[in-house]
C-alpha cells in the first residue's frame, strides 16, 4: 500500500477493564485472518497484554506500542501510525487511556498526518452501560 492509498487505524478501548476491549480486538483480528485481509495487530496495553498473549506468537505476530502522559513517552506510539502507512491497524488500548491518546494525537501531529497521508482513524469504545 503506497502513502496515497487510504488505509485506517483502529483503536479499541474504553474507560473500564474487563468490558471486552481485548475480546473485541480478538474478534477483530480473527475476522482478517480468516478473510485474508491484511493487517498489523498492535498492544498497548501494558497491564493485562491480553491480545499480546494471544496473538505474540502467532504467525501474523502482535506489536506493542506504550500510551503514556509522560512527556518522555510521547512518541512511543508513532511506530503504530507507521505501520498504517502500509497496511490496516488494529490496536488494543489499555482502559482509561483517553488522555494519553489524545496527548498521542496532538503532540504528534497525527491529524494532520493522517489528512497527509490518507490514514482514517476509527476510536471504538467499548462500555458496559446496562440499560434500565
Amino acid at each position: 500500500m503506497s502513502p496515497t492509498q487510504a488505509s485506517e487505524i483502529h483503536l479499541i478501548g474504553g474507560e473500564a477493564g474487563g468490558i471486552g476491549k481485548s475480546s473485541l480486538c480478538k474478534t477483530s483480528a480473527e475476522m482478517h485472518i480468516q478473510r485474508g485481509i491484511s493487517f498489523s495487530l498492535w498492544e498497548c496495553d501494558r497491564t493485562k497484554p491480553d491480545v499480546h498473549q494471544s496473538y505474540g506468537k502467532a504467525p501474523s505476530g502482535c506489536n506493542l506500542a506504550i500510551l503514556s502522559e509522560s512527556p518522555d513517552m510521547q512518541d512511543a506510539s508513532n511506530e503504530l501510525f507507521n505501520a498504517a502507512l502500509t497496511t490496516r491497524v488494529i490496536a488494543n488500548l489499555p482502559a482509561n487511556s483517553l488522555i494519553p491518546l489524545k496527548g498521542w494525537i496532538a503532540n504528534n501531529n497525527i491529524i494532520q498526518l493522517c489528512q497527509e497521508f490518507g490514514v482514517t482513524i476509527y476510536i471504538w469504545l467499548v462500555s458496559d452501560i446496562k440499560s434500565g
